[in-house]
């Protein structure tokens, strides 16, 4: 038996991806079906073994990201793989997908705790940046090629290689903030928002 809880549709409706879940031999088994919605057959599919798969999505119109819990892999449209990134020893505590071409996670140390990387990947499964953050982490948002990373005391703006290209202090009340695409952040707090134009 299969349950398929996670699935994607590409931009255009044109194929669908999914993550098939089960059991083989008493152990977790995933499976990655890729389907074109004006057909009832699988065109393709790939086994993603036991990782626990949290996400799919379409990173572009010709990729597929699996977001899983000790890695990331990207596939083409054949399901043959072209990236894959390894967290190693850390844990993924969470992630954004919302770049342009890259996908960005926060990795912890340990699985409790304020010790956390953030980590810019690349759909070839190569790493663009890291910056660690020591301290509580209280948002994160990802649009176009701008990261914004907010915490208790500061709003910093991230290129897509984490290179710092805008910072605002004094953001004391704010807990969530909003990144667009054209480099504004959107601070909200108590149902209130602000806009900060780098």
């Amino acid at each position: 038996r299969q349950d398929i809880p996670l699935c994607a549709i590409r931009k255009g409706g044109s194929y669908l991806a999914a993550v098939a879940m089960g059991q083989e031999d008493g152990m977790y088994q995933s499976k990655l079906l890729l389907m074109r919605t004006d057909e009832e057959e699988i065109s393709a599919q790939t086994e993603l073994g036991n990782d626990l798969i949290y996400d799919v999505a379409f990173a572009n119109e010709s990729t597929i990201c699996c977001i899983g819990q000790s890695q990331a892999v990207w596939y083409d449209l054949q399901l043959q793989r072209t990236g894959r990134y390894s967290y190693n020893e850390d844990y993924l505590t969470d992630y954004d997908m919302g770049g342009s071409g890259f996908l960005t996670l926060i990795l912890n140390t340990y699985q409790a705790g304020n010790h956390s990387s953030i980590v810019t990947v690349g759909a070839a499964g190569e790493e663009l940046g890291r910056v660690g953050i020591d301290g509580q982490l209280l948002d994160l948002s990802v649009a176009g090629d701008y990261v914004a990373l907010l915490t208790p005391d500061m709003l910093t703006i991230y290129d897509k290689t984490l290179t710092p290209v805008a910072r605002r202090e004094n953001t004391k009340g704010y807990t969530h903030a909003v990144q667009h695409a054209d480099g504004s952040v959107i601070l909200i707090a108590d149902g209130r928002g602000e806009l900060y134009l780098p």
